[in-house]
């Protein structure tokens, strides 16, 4: 037997020993031990034999301990209070850890959370964000995720979740792009322009038709189109002058606000929806976690009262 599997057979000897020192029978121990009794015997005379020691004596229907299995015992007592102490510490380091992972859409990374990050990190240093771009809908409780963005109508099962923005939704495009074509006066104009469409394949997102309907405009469909299936590709594109895009209002806000961005009709699309922030229900926040939950709620606050100035 090699030296592994010596001190392995030594550790299932001593803990067999353990519980029934513990609870003063083998009947017992072999229960907690999901094993069974003549199992827990077997170990306890293996270890008896490598000691050449008895440690247990016949006391009616249980065992009581000699001597040196009362020695014995003392010492894998404290030998396993030792390492309970550094499995507890370890988990309280892992609970306390100062790392916040959030799952968002690439778009929301560009274009709202990157351009605050240095607020927060100024803020709190000590903290590390881990930011997972993803565009189809990840279980946060199979993966082990905190906190993630999510569009929907506030019901989310086994999720607690606290609203970031409404949907709100207005057609985008690049200054530029107005100077070199013709005007537009209204929503009608908008169709003799190169319209940007998102077609996301995991979820389903207002198309240009759904925004003219909603806008009380019928039949309308632009001959020249520019399709992508990532909203962060939509943006660049209206930012390089290549079209006009529908616009986010949360996402965009800041991008119009710096005259990137311009709207080109007034007309505005609210749907009812709106972008939450998610956490799986009964997690135990970390400090870490929570200082940034409340600090991203902060922060779209303050971003909607800008909007309304």
């Amino acid at each position: 037997m090699d030296k592994f599997q010596s001190s392995t057979s030594l550790l299932a000897n001593l803990l067999a020993f353990e519980a029934a020192a513990r609870l003063g029978s083998f009947t017992r121990a072999a229960d907690e031990l999901a094993v069974s009794q003549p199992a827990v015997s077997l170990r306890v005379r293996q270890l008896e034999r490598r000691l050449g020691a008895s440690l247990f004596a016949r006391e009616g229907r249980g065992v009581a301990l000699t001597a040196d299995g009362l020695r014995l015992w003392q010492g894998v007592k404290a030998g396993l209070g030792r390492i309970h102490e550094a499995v507890e510490a370890v988990e309280r380091r892992q609970a306390n850890h100062d790392t916040v992972t959030v799952v968002v859409s690439s778009a929301f990374a560009s274009y709202w959370l990157l351009p605050r990050m240095r607020n927060f990190q100024e803020r709190h240093p000590s903290i590390e964000l881990r930011v997972l771009t993803s565009d189809r809908p990840v279980d946060l409780i199979a993966e082990r995720i905190p906190l993630a963005i999510r569009h929907g109508d506030g019901a989310f099962p086994d999720h607690e979740a606290w609203p970031l923005a409404r949907e709100a939704i207005f057609p985008v495009c690049a200054p530029r792009y107005l100077e070199m074509r013709e005007p537009i006066r209204s929503v009608d104009d908008l169709a003799h322009h190169r319209l940007i469409e998102l077609h996301e394949r995991h979820r389903r997102h207002l198309t240009w038709e759904d925004w003219f309907r909603e806008a009380g405009v019928h039949g309308r469909r632009a001959a020249k189109r520019l399709d992508f299936s990532d909203y962060a590709l939509v943006l660049k594109a209206a930012l390089a002058g290549d079209g006009i895009a529908l616009g986010w209002e949360h996402l965009v806000g800041d991008l119009l606000a710096e005259r990137h961005l311009v709207a080109p009709v007034p007309n505005t699309v609210v749907t009812g929806s709106a972008y939450w922030l998610i956490a799986p229900r009964g997690w135990r926040a970390t400090a870490a976690t929570t200082c940034f939950r409340e600090w991203l709620l902060a922060e779209s606050r303050s971003s909607e009262r800008d909007r309304a100035t």
